[in-house]
């Protein structure tokens, strides 16, 4: 079985990025040496690395074999390196560098060294009000960070948010992120994200903005609160009709009623019934966070 596990995952890493390569990338002075795999995704493989010339640890994203004859994923994946660049904040990784090898594309990130959002709520199940304003707190700033660029995340998930040092919550994987006002590499229609986190106007193809991501914002909140999403169903279809036609429970009592007040107003169904935008979120987590008695502030 193991075997065959490490057979799967190798076989996921394309040719020429196996442990011991050494990779030249825009950016990045020397060569970066591939140490092993991290994790994968849907379309993409995490590699661990290190800087030859700095010894600083890395990390390597590249496209999954089997993906790379793929020209819209391929597409897909340098407007995220693209788009990173664009962005410096202490809430969202940042790309350090870009390349390619046997014309597969790569970037090269900074090594996030915490669990993700999404393994700290499963061992820990709900966290406590304080705990999970001071991470929406962090996350919103990041939000706004991306959305000052004119992007969108629009795949928001507690799968995408590590907690560096175990605290200071850091958006990855703007795989699915598209300018505000771009048209191309989607068609119309087409559904790009995580159901379990998607607005209503994203899960039925509509029109997709700022407000969102905000959706998103509110569903990880939720799950902090409650240890559990917001919205479910036993097939995709049911999970569609439950984002666009159920309020979600309400959250445990322990919560104070102006944290859950802004949990459901980032969940509303209709875009322009949510807050004006991820600063304005951010500014009223920071108005939350002393009544709330937390010391943190989303940020390292």
């Amino acid at each position: 079985l193991f075997g065959d596990l490490h057979s799967l995952h190798a076989a996921e890493v394309p040719t020429g990025f196996e442990t011991g390569s050494f990779l030249a990338a825009q950016g990045i002075r020397g060569p970066v040496e591939v140490l092993g795999r991290i994790g994968s995704g849907r379309f993409g493989v995490v590699l661990r690395a290190r800087g030859s010339a700095s010894g600083e640890p890395l990390a390597v994203k590249v496209l999954k074999s089997e993906h790379r004859s793929d020209p819209v994923l391929g597409e897909r994946f340098l407007r995220e390196a693209m788009a990173l660049r664009r962005i410096r904040h202490e809430n969202v990784v940042r790309v350090l560098g870009i390349g390619e090898a046997g014309e597969v594309p790569f970037l090269v990130m900074d090594f996030l060294d915490g669990p993700m959002l999404s393994t700290h709520i499963l061992r820990r199940g709900a966290l406590e009000p304080a705990e999970a304003a001071s991470v929406a707190l962090g996350i919103a700033r990041g939000l706004e960070a991306i959305h000052r660029a004119s992007l969108l995340h629009r795949d928001l998930k507690p799968e995408n948010i590590m907690l560096v040092g175990g605290t200071c919550p850091v958006i990855t994987d703007l795989g699915v992120a598209k300018g505000v006002r771009e048209q191309g590499l989607t068609l119309s229609g087409m559904v790009v994200g995580t159901p379990l986190y998607m607005a209503p106007e994203q899960a039925w193809g509509g029109e997709v903005g700022p407000a969102s991501d905000l959706f998103a914002l509110g569903g990880v909140l939720y799950e902090c609160l409650a240890g559990a999403p917001p919205h479910g169903g036993t097939n995709l279809m049911a999970l569609f009709l439950d984002v666009r036609n159920r309020t979600p429970a309400p959250l445990p009592p322990a919560v104070p009623a102006a944290l859950s007040d802004l949990v459901f107003r980032l969940l509303r169904k209709d875009p322009a019934e949510r807050p004006p935008g991820a600063g304005a979120v951010a500014l009223e987590l920071e108005g939350l966070m002393g009544d709330l008695g937390g010391g943190g502030s989303g940020g390292g």
